[in-house]
């Protein structure tokens, strides 16, 4: 049996172990003729959290600049000219389910992802939203240190 894994996710979220999964994912997909896509997932605003419509106008406003500039960071930092192969999506939502969701939508054939992120969790235990995507993924989950 030939395993290969020709469309490939990366959760994304800044951390160390994020960009080395970057690099595996680049390299599974170099081993394979595969694609990359670099998924970056931000935490929506909480309505509750402003109840004045104004607010959350400009507070929904800020955070699509944010992940615009975003979106063009990364692109910046991980496609290099004439590269089709690897492309970048950020959205707005809860990381743990945009991951899953997302990679059910698009049939990935993997996840790459940081087995802990930023969030400050104990570095002997798998990240919460690691740990979701390994129980949750219509598809194989690769974590790295």
């Amino acid at each position: 049996m030939t395993v290969e894994y020709k469309k490939i996710l990366v959760a994304f979220d800044a951390s160390e172990q994020s960009k080395v999964a970057v690099e595996h994912a680049k390299l599974l997909a170099q081993l394979n003729n595969g694609h990359v896509t670099i998924l970056q997932v931000l935490e929506p605003i909480i309505d509750y959290l402003a109840p004045d419509s104004y607010v959350i106008s400009e507070l929904t406003k800020s955070q699509k600049e944010i992940q615009t500039n975003l979106k063009r960071t990364l692109e910046n930092n991980y496609i290099a000219e004439g590269n089709d192969n690897i492309d970048v999506m950020v959205l707005i939502d809860t990381p743990k389910d945009a991951i899953v969701k997302f990679a059910r939508e698009n049939n990935f054939d993997i996840i790459v992802m940081g087995a802990t992120g930023k969030h400050g969790i104990n570095k002997l235990l798998m990240g919460s939203t690691a740990s979701y995507v390994v129980n949750h993924a219509p598809c194989t989950v690769m974590t790295v240190k």
